[in-house]
């Protein structure tokens, strides 16, 4: 499924949230987790993640929060963070219990 950002919001100094809206209906569980996908120069983790979804289940829109740390982020996200609103990235899921 496609992901489009929608917001990304600083919680704190290195805490970042990324609001998406989807193309699809997406229902999911407190704990739940998208893989997500971005095409970046990958390193030796690959091109996929897996983020717990950080937004409740009744909220509208998923939600993924992180640290990006200031000093050498990995490659991952870095283009994460280099997100712009409107930008989408591939997600699998919502999996987990």
């Amino acid at each position: 499924m496609k992901l489009t950002l929608i917001e990304k919001r600083k919680e704190q100094k290195e805490i970042i949230s990324f609001i998406f809206k989807t193309n699809e209906l997406l229902k999911w569980r407190a704990g739940q987790y998208l893989i997500v996908k971005i095409d970046h120069k990958p390193d030796s983790r690959g091109k996929m993640r897996f983020f717990t979804i950080s937004s409740a289940p009744f909220q509208k829109n998923p939600v993924i929060t992180t640290r990006i740390f200031a000093k050498d982020p990995s490659s991952f996200k870095k283009e994460l963070d280099s997100l712009k609103i409107g930008d989408q990235i591939e997600a699998k899921g919502p999996d987990g219990d």
